[in-house]
């Protein structure tokens, strides 16, 4: 019989725990729902005055209350989403730019009908993007030098578009950019991925060829990046670019007298692409809305410069991305820039600024319908005019752009 009292006596402590323990989480449930117990609520109901510790989101005596996030309202310094192109910094609205007045006339100096007969450009329909030029160059004389990767050759052209000569290359490269020393020299990056035997290490390779296309030396680019890009500049450094990963990466591979350095120089990395005028990193820079901004532009030799964005006469229109294009020889900056804006087709501009940063002169170019995308598809002479080639499905074209 006292053994029933005590167990008895124990399930009843049992059963008191269990209804207190019920009745606090019931209580934590209300306030947490309903933001407070029901008789604040009520009096909240009724316009009374709320008490600190009545669950209402005022402290009780004692406590800190939780700092309350700050809500932004001025458009200009909500951040903006992040581009795929470049880093976006938020800044202030900047004053409009107005649009530079300007007259550029063009022709098309070469036009080249598809096919591998001496003097056309090889297009490739296999697979699911096609295939066609992946970039051209023109020397100090005017001549136009066309990478045909499909034929696997490149094509010479005069300044009228005349074909003048072809230079073969071995079928094993895919060569994705050409560059010329004013010697005739030609430099190739060749993003084919290659493994050395020693350590495995994978890469990609920059081929230095005579006037005639008889190959003179290498350069392995051991980087995750992929070697899109081969830049001479004044001083005869040659330069290795490649996009990839979020990284533009620009690395020196040694002069035109060669030989490459073997080695990897690490302190000659930069973000950016290779011109003329060296090493160029850009950071496009614009306020919330896309609508005004400028390039934060850095050069090899430590300049550095912003170019101010023109805005447009449509306020609806948008920055739909900007990329640098070279130099001239004078040191003026060739930058495209693109608009878009609901029911239109995107607009393409050209802006040029001098060496000091002003915005010299702008132009909008046609929008032409590429059939395969080069890897770089603009030139800039030493003369300051500006070439563009367009694969199209059964003809290639470069046109020129001249003041």
């Amino acid at each position: 019989m006292l053994e029933k009292l005590r167990v008895l006596w124990r399930n009843l402590w049992i059963l008191a725990f269990v209804v207190a323990l019920g009745a606090v989480i019931a209580y934590g449930f209300s306030v947490f729902v309903g933001g407070g117990r029901p008789a604040d609520t009520a009096s909240l109901a009724a316009g009374a005055t709320p008490q600190a510790g009545s669950g209402t989101g005022y402290p009780a005596p004692g406590l800190t209350p939780m700092p309350t996030a700050k809500v932004i309202t001025d458009p200009a310094l909500v951040p903006s989403p992040p581009s795929r192109t470049a880093p976006t910094v938020v800044v202030p609205d900047l004053p409009p730019l107005p649009l530079p007045a300007s007259t550029y006339i063009s022709k098309e100096v070469v036009l080249a009908k598809r096919g591998a007969d001496p003097g056309e450009i090889g297009i490739d329909d296999i697979g699911h993007q096609p295939g066609g030029p992946t970039s051209f160059t023109v020397d100090s004389s005017g001549v136009i030098y066309v990478l045909d990767q499909i034929n696997k050759r490149i094509n010479k052209y005069d300044g009228e578009g005349k074909p003048i000569g072809q230079i073969g290359l071995d079928p094993s490269i895919q060569p994705m950019d050409i560059a010329v020393w004013r010697d005739g020299t030609i430099f190739l990056a060749d993003q084919k991925l290659r493994i050395d035997s020693p350590n495995q290490n994978p890469y990609q390779t920059v081929h230095k060829l005579d006037p005639a296309g008889k190959p003179l030396l290498t350069y392995r680019w051991y980087r995750i990046v992929h070697l899109g890009t081969v830049r001479v500049d004044d001083t005869g450094v040659v330069w290795g670019g490649g996009w990839g990963l979020g990284v533009l990466l620009a690395t020196q591979l040694g002069t035109v007298e060669g030989p490459f350095d073997k080695q990897r120089v690490a302190s000659s990395e930069k973000s950016g692409f290779a011109d003329r005028s060296g090493v160029i990193s850009c950071q496009l820079v614009t306020n919330a809305d896309q609508t005004q901004g400028y390039v934060n532009t850095t050069f090899a030799d430590g300049r550095s410069l912003q170019l101010q964005l023109p805005t447009h006469s449509n306020q609806d229109a948008r920055f739909a991305g900007t990329n640098p294009i070279g130099t001239d020889k004078a040191g003026n900056i060739y930058q495209d820039l693109g608009f878009f804006y609901p029911g239109a087709i995107p607009e393409r501009h050209i802006l040029v600024y001098n060496a000091s940063g002003k915005l010299l002169a702008q132009a909008q170019l046609p929008n032409y319908s590429f059939y395969a995308v080069p890897e770089h598809n603009f030139f800039v002479d030493e003369q300051g005019r500006l070439y563009e080639m367009v694969p199209m499905k059964n003809v290639t074209k470069i046109i020129r752009w001249d003041k």
